[in-house]
């Protein structure tokens, strides 16, 4: 067969190959998007289960606690002073800490924080703070509602830090003879929400409150968009009020493309955490560039196993036409 011939047949091989190739590169790419979202997606919703099960798993331990029979004679002023049981029962379960309130509104005893053990919460520095707020709601409350919570602020008598508590009214023959109280050990939230598998250098989940600030630290911006770092600043510097934020605060649940907090592109997974008193709502994103990088790295391999084949079959061509010792084409 003439060399020419055998040129186009080579051509008219490689050209539907190379089309192929590009229309399969771009059905991957597309796989590749939508592998990432569903990653996205799958992440945030097993976040959001762990979150909820956080809270759940001390609603529970309340209602244990609020059983105990050392904790009602302490409500019930059959015991004074520090009962070690309590700091026992506090390091033995991880929480914060733990405070027995009186009905007039007094912390008779608490697991870790002495300096607390006496104070009012219906007046003096402790009346405005979280766990004084969360009082004065059960205590101004008519429902039978078991379990209070009260958004996270920061408390002053953990050195500033943000607090998270929970509390039960307690009864005892249906008559209310007292509060128990949890602060919850925030750092294994935030253990929680900073775990990276599956999401690569530049993926994060991270929790916000409806106020559009950090109830979670930012695994990717731990100074700027921490937790006490939000409370304490802004939302433009400190917080986040991104499209999937905003989605989410309003009830939404979904996934996009959208503009991060840096100005980056991100692929996105936002929805609401159901967490009874609270108005949280979940976010989890990967920088798009992380996600593309896959799509040039088959890009090229595609790029190279066409090169290959043309290369080989370029190689076949010339070495057959060669040893045919056409007349019409020789070396130079």
């Amino acid at each position: 067969m003439p060399l020419i011939k055998k040129i186009a047949i080579f051509f008219l091989f490689i050209g539907p190959l190379a089309i192929a190739s590009k229309f399969q590169a771009g059905a991957s790419e597309q796989a590749i998007t939508k592998e990432a979202f569903q990653n996205l997606e799958t992440i945030r919703l097993i976040r959001t289960e762990q979150v909820k099960g956080f809270f759940n798993d001390h609603f529970r331990l309340l209602d244990l606690l609020g059983t105990s029979p050392r904790v009602m004679e302490a409500l019930n002023g059959q015991r004074s002073g520090h009962d070690t049981w309590l700091s026992d029962f506090q390091n033995a379960t991880g929480i914060e800490d733990l405070f027995l309130i009186n009905r007039e509104g007094v912390v008779i005893d608490s697991a870790r924080s002495m300096v607390i053990q006496g104070r009012s919460l219906q007046s003096g520095p402790l009346q405005q703070s979280g766990l004084g707020r969360l009082y004065q709601r059960i205590e101004q409350s008519a429902s039978d509602q078991r379990h209070y919570v009260e958004e996270v602020s920061l408390f002053a008598q953990a050195k500033g830090q943000p607090a998270l508590f929970i509390a039960a009214p307690i009864y005892q023959q249906k008559q209310r003879v007292g509060t128990l109280a949890i602060q919850l050990p925030y750092a294994r939230l935030n253990a929680l929400m900073q775990q990276k598998v599956g999401l690569g250098n530049t993926g994060e989940t991270f929790l916000l409150g409806s106020d559009k600030k950090m109830r979670s630290d930012s695994r990717l911006q731990p100074k700027l968009r921490s937790v006490k770092a939000s409370l304490e600043g802004s939302v433009e510097k400190n917080g986040v009020d991104t499209t999937p934020a905003k989605k989410a605060i309003a009830g939404e649940s979904g996934l996009m493309e959208n503009l991060d907090v840096t100005r980056s592109r991100t692929y996105s997974s936002y929805g609401p955490v159901d967490v009874p008193g609270l108005k949280w709502i979940m976010v989890a994103e990967i920088d798009r560039m992380e996600v593309q990088m896959k799509m040039i790295d088959l890009r090229v391999y595609i790029f190279l196993v066409v090169s290959l084949t043309a290369l080989i079959m370029t190689a076949l061509l010339l070495f057959k036409g060669r040893k045919g010792g056409t007349n019409n084409w020789r070396f130079p």
